[in-house]
């Protein structure tokens, strides 16, 4: 994720599939009676679905066949090298968010899928991204870039595991905030990245190779999370004072 846009949009998703788990869970948490819903097909789980099915979707077309990239062109037979390499890698990472979320469409449908499934996959997803995302690192061209990239791996990888243990205890409340924190912070380090490596016009640039530079955004990485989980605690305290009303 080099471009702007790309950390913005990668960013963004993120934040509003974190938030949008926490007001859920956070009203099954504080709910006294079983919830319910007007048929199955607008459950909150089947529209979160839906749309990122279709958002993995329009993601993977857009990385293969706007301006500039390579079109399902993987290989260059005449001039013997890759086509599009950085753009076939965001395009994996959004072929396994398709894969888990039609998943997750599917185990809505009159179909035995074995519970737990759609956490499974959506681990696999996550696995795949920080990967993926691993291999960006040596691309990069200075050291910030790379401990950047390398920092963004710690709550990917952290709600990867965390998706595991829910295939097992699913909807665990403790589990799922663990998941939920590291989602959002996953979203503000996007934007974080995205203002360091490409700062707005007129703003100052980030020395690549100050160790102290380095040093200060590891420290900034802490106050994401700490931040995240303050904004975590005013989701589930407004659903909690709506459902007391």
């Amino acid at each position: 994720m080099l471009s702007p846009e790309g950390h913005d949009v990668a960013g963004t998703a993120c934040l509003i599939w974190g938030m949008w788990w926490a007001v859920i869970n956070a009203m099954k948490l504080f709910n006294q009676k079983p919830m319910t819903y007007p048929p199955k097909l607008l459950s909150p789980q089947l529209v979160e679905n839906v749309v990122c099915t279709i958002t993995a979707l329009i993601a993977m077309l857009i990385h293969q066949f706007a301006l500039g990239n390579p079109g399902l062109h993987l290989y260059d037979e005449k001039n013997h090298q890759w086509v599009g390499l950085k753009s076939w890698h965001h395009s994996a990472i959004y072929l396994f968010f398709l894969v888990s979320s039609i998943v997750g469409v599917l185990t809505h449908c009159p179909l035995r899928f074995p519970l737990g499934l759609d956490r499974l996959l959506l681990s696999l997803a996550l696995f795949n991204e920080g990967m993926l995302i691993r291999s960006h690192r040596p691309m990069d061209l200075n050291l910030l870039a790379q401990h950047l990239h390398a920092l963004l791996l710690i709550p990917i990888f952290s709600a990867a595991i965390c998706l595991l243990f829910e295939v097992q205890f699913r909807d665990h409340p403790i589990l799922v905030l663990l998941r939920i924190s590291m989602f959002l912070t996953q979203g503000t380090w996007f934007w974080q990245i995205r203002f360091v490596l490409h700062p707005p016009q007129g703003a100052p640039i980030w020395d690549p190779n100050d160790l102290g530079t380095i040093m200060f955004l590891t420290i900034c990485f802490s106050w994401h999370y700490l931040l995240n989980i303050f904004l975590l605690s005013i989701i589930y305290g407004i659903v909690y004072c709506f459902g007391q009303n």
